[in-house]
């Protein structure tokens, strides 16, 4: 009777250490949360040649995109709920009362010939003027 009881401390032992090692994070920090960034940029929107928008853009999110902007722009500046300038191809349609299918931008001091790739994705610089054209 004494061995079986020796028998199960032992098994509970292991048990119990098998349980602590499986709970271990294996000596990782824990996961920060998504750095955020904060970018102030002067937003132009013009309808052709037509500026319909001029704002002064206080961006805080967690990446430096134009999309990831205009979006923010679109709720907080121009005060539009829900705001889905993109549509599900990710191509910009509208920013507040401007649409259409056909868009660049760039930035003011490159000038209209030096357009943005992809508008959705291009990332911003910190303090730059930023021109969108609805064409």
């Amino acid at each position: 009777m004494k061995f079986v009881k020796i028998l199960a401390l032992v098994l509970a032992v292991c048990l119990m250490s098998a349980a602590f090692v499986a709970c271990d994070n294996g000596g990782k920090e824990k996961e920060t949360e998504a750095e955020k960034v904060e970018l102030n940029v002067k937003v132009i929107v013009k309808n052709g040649s037509e500026k319909v928008y001029e704002e002064d853009v206080a961006y805080t999110g967690t990446d430096a995109t134009l999309g990831s902007i205009i979006a923010w722009m679109c709720e907080v500046n121009l005060d539009v709920e829900n705001a889905q300038p993109f549509d599900s191809n990710g191509l910009l349609t509208t920013i507040g009362t401007v649409t259409g299918s056909n868009w660049s931008a760039y930035y003011e001091d490159s000038g209209s010939n030096n357009t943005f790739d992809s508008i959705k994705n291009q990332e911003i610089e910190n303090g730059k003027t930023i021109v969108i054209v609805c064409k």
